[in-house]
């Protein structure tokens, strides 16, 4: 499955001439295959899916998160939750995510739990398929 993904990815970079090999100093022209969301993603409506592309779905979204120590009383964990939801909510914040590339969502205290195990789980298969260990 990775070599797939990365089989389908296409990049080319190219610096321009007296550029010292710093990054944001270099030309970069992407070509955008297929987006491994499940949905197509706003800024990008004409490129599918890796779905869409009879590649298969491969959902592994960038997200981020607040964590507690464990052991934090459940009604503190969903006050915080439901904070957070109302501010990733509001037009303000999912227009200046969207600036900077992310779709806002947001997801309850067990679907993140189940997020966090489905990535797991891929990475830990990825892990064995590629042989990795630690030395």
């Amino acid at each position: 499955m990775f070599a797939a993904l990365v089989t389908a990815l296409a990049l080319s970079m190219a610096a321009p001439a007296g550029a010292q090999g710093d990054w944001p100093n270099r030309n970069v022209t992407l070509k955008l295959l297929a987006m491994y969301s499940p949905i197509r993603h706003p800024d990008f409506p004409d490129v599918p899916t890796l779905a869409e592309t009879g590649w298969g779905q491969i959902d592994v979204p960038i997200w981020f998160g607040f964590f507690v120590p464990r052991g934090t009383p459940e009604a503190i964990t969903a006050k915080l939750n439901a904070a957070t939801v109302k501010i990733s909510s509001t037009p303000e914040m999912k227009e200046r995510l969207m600036q900077i590339g992310f779709l806002a969502t947001t997801e309850t205290i067990e679907e993140t739990q189940a997020i966090m195990r489905k990535g797991g789980a891929l990475i830990a298969g990825l892990i064995k398929e590629a042989k990795i260990s630690v030395e």
